[in-house]
């Protein structure tokens, strides 16, 4: 097995443990990230998709935030207690016992843009749903070749669907309708994700392309919120994003 495959293998196997070991604890925590993506798709084992993930990032809700903050000390979990103390209640930062990563968002993902989470929590699965992974990646406004790796991923090995079977490609439409900061970063990294095509084997590009031209279309024709509108008219005068915080490693 490549040095990749076993890294991500390491980082899939303590994840699962995390979320069995919580819900036998009676909290219901769900997985996205490099690992979420890798326990929905199969194609991370080849070249060009099986980059190295070694962190673990995790959603919980906001009520079972109490109990998991005391799950993780019976864990031995160290946390970045000045981080934590400037973002409790939206995102915190811990370390396995092995140091591995632990990035815990509450009921949204908050990066460059917002991608709301309750919905995750609906299902029995181990990941928040794929439309909302999927989400995770188009809102990256300065993506790395990673991101764009993940996305291809994704729209490679997932169908666009209508329900949570595949990438629900309703859910992705409402949620950029509704934000147009959000709309404008995720269609910038879909035409992203056109001119990366050619770096894929040429097995992979048709269904990536069938995939993108069917997320995009959805995402453009979808009636708009009011609060888009209103935003659209200020246009990219102002910045239409966030600068995630910047963790540096311990």
């Amino acid at each position: 097995m490549e040095r990749n495959q076993l890294l991500l293998s390491d980082a899939v196997n303590e994840a699962r443990a995390i979320v069995s070991e919580a819900r036998d604890a009676g909290i219901n925590l769900k997985l996205l990230g490099g690992v979420g993506i890798r326990l929905l798709t199969s194609s991370w084992r080849n070249k060009p998709f099986n980059r190295a993930v070694s962190d673990i990032d995790i959603a919980c809700r906001r009520g079972e935030l109490p109990s998991l903050l005391s799950f993780f000390k019976w864990k031995g979990f160290r946390e970045r207690e000045v981080f934590n103390k400037l973002n409790m209640g939206s995102r915190l930062i811990y370390y396995t016992p092995t140091g591995r990563k632990v990035d815990v968002f509450v009921e949204e993902f908050r990066m460059c843009h917002r991608i709301p989470l309750k919905r995750a929590f609906d299902s029995s699965g181990l990941t928040i749903p794929a439309a909302e992974l999927l989400l995770t990646k188009l809102q990256v406004v300065k993506t790395a070749e990673k991101d764009l790796v993940d996305i291809c991923l994704m729209m490679n090995d997932l169908a666009v669907t209508h329900d949570d079977t595949g990438i629900n490609v309703k859910v992705v439409a409402d949620i950029c309708s509704r934000d147009w900061g959000l709309y404008t970063t995720a269609i910038g990294n879909i035409e992203k994700t056109a001119t990366f095509l050619s770096s894929l084997p040429s097995e992979n590009r048709e269904k990536v392309k069938e995939a993108y031209k069917k997320i995009l279309s959805s995402i453009v024709s979808t009636e708009k919120a009011i609060g888009w509108k209103a935003r659209s008219i200020i246009g990219k005068r102002f910045r239409w994003y966030q600068e995630p915080d910047e963790v540096p490693e311990l």
